[in-house]
Order: C-alpha cells, then sequence, then structure tokens
C-alpha cells in the first residue's frame, strides 16, 4: 500500500502520528454545541477531581511541616531553657550557701534554691498553722532577707508585708543582686587602691627629679 493509502486509512480510523511517527488516538470531534457543552463539563470535573487531590496531598504536606517544626522548636527551647533564666545555674550567694551549709562556688538554679530554703523552713515548721502559705522567719532567715519581726504577726498570704510561699523567690533575687552589687563595690576599692598607688609612686619619681636638678 502506497504512503497515500496509508495517510488515508489513518485518517479514517482517526489515527494520528506525532513527529517521532508514534502513533497517537485522535480524539473524535463534536459532531454537536450539546456535545461539545458535554465534553467541556467533562475535562472541567477531571480538572476540579486533580485540583481536590492537589488541595489534599498540600494540606498533609503542611501538616507534616507544622509537627517536624514544633518538634524542632521543643528541642531548641529545651536546650536554651537549661542554659538560661530560671534553669541557668549561678554561684550561690554568700548567705544563702551559708543558711544551707552549702560548699562555697556552688552553683544552682534559682527553683533548686527555693526548693532547698523550703525544706529548710518545713524542717524548721516555720509557717501559720492556719494557713501554711504563710511563713515565719527565724533569726537566720530574718537577717538573710532583711525581714522585720512583724512579718511573724501576718496571717493572710495576700498581705503585701507578709513573708509568704509566693514571696520565697523575690527574697532570693534581692541576695542575688546584693552579692553582685559587693563584689561590684569591691571591684571598684581594687581599682581605686591601685590608681593611688600609682599616683603615690610618681610622685616620689617626681621628687627625686626634683633632687637631681
Amino acid at each position: 500500500m502506497d504512503q497515500d493509502g496509508l495517510s488515508k486509512k489513518n485518517k479514517k480510523n482517526k489515527i494520528i502520528r506525532d513527529d517521532n511517527d508514534n502513533e497517537l488516538i485522535k480524539e473524535p470531534k463534536p459532531t454537536s454545541i450539546d456535545e461539545c457543552l458535554s465534553d467541556i463539563t467533562k475535562d472541567i470535573l477531571t480538572l476540579n477531581q486533580d485540583f481536590k487531590k492537589i488541595k489534599s496531598k498540600i494540606l498533609k504536606l503542611s501538616v507534616l511541616y507544622k509537627k517536624e517544626s514544633r518538634k524542632k522548636n521543643k528541642c531548641i527551647s529545651k536546650n536554651d531553657s537549661r542554659s538560661s533564666g530560671f534553669n541557668k545555674e549561678e554561684f550561690i550567694p554568700k548567705g544563702i550557701s551559708k543558711l544551707l551549709k552549702l560548699q562555697p562556688n556552688t552553683k544552682m538554679t534559682r527553683p533548686q534554691i527555693t526548693k532547698k530554703i523550703y525544706e529548710y523552713i518545713k524542717h524548721k515548721k516555720l509557717y501559720y498553722k492556719k494557713n501554711k502559705q504563710v511563713l515565719r522567719a527565724d533569726k537566720k532567715l530574718m537577717s538573710l532577707f532583711s525581714l522585720p519581726s512583724s512579718v511573724n504577726k501576718a496571717t493572710d498570704p495576700s498581705d503585701e508585708k507578709a513573708f509568704t510561699f509566693f514571696t520565697i523567690q523575690t527574697h532570693i533575687k534581692k541576695c542575688f543582686e546584693k552579692e553582685k552589687g559587693n563584689i561590684i563595690e569591691e571591684n571598684t576599692d581594687d581599682e581605686s587602691d591601685d590608681i593611688s598607688s600609682d599616683s603615690e609612686g610618681e610622685g616620689e619619681v617626681k621628687g627625686d627629679n626634683n633632687v637631681i636638678k
């Protein structure tokens, strides 16, 4: 069969070929407007279904991404919290260290210090019997936290002048601030001593120069 015969046969069977001579099935042409509209509607429905599938996959991907992000953020926050804020280990102020009978230069977190002080209070039974949230202070606690004796008369935990479980952190914070202030003062005194000794040395040198003259 010649080339013309093959092309006529292909047209008759609605078969076309691409550039690489691969056989492609040609869709039949619509014969009416209704048929054409019907084909378009089918295509739209197919696209809509494909779109819904893609949308569903995107939503699943979004959920997986959020889960992974939360896991990473939790790991990061745990690592950060171990070395910062209340969970950061610090040198205990000398007054607290003495009260708790700890070795000098001991390091603890603020919650650990609070727990130790509360254990001391509990062991000594330093609290108001009718409401254990209201604490009592012995001479050591009064000296450490600079508390007046009037705190032992308080009976209401909401009293601003009372010594309570909720105010321990505030008093511990003041101890740390006081300790830092003392260190700064000591460093300042050392620097002033060095400056004064240097100035005395300069005076002696000047005196010697005057003698030489």
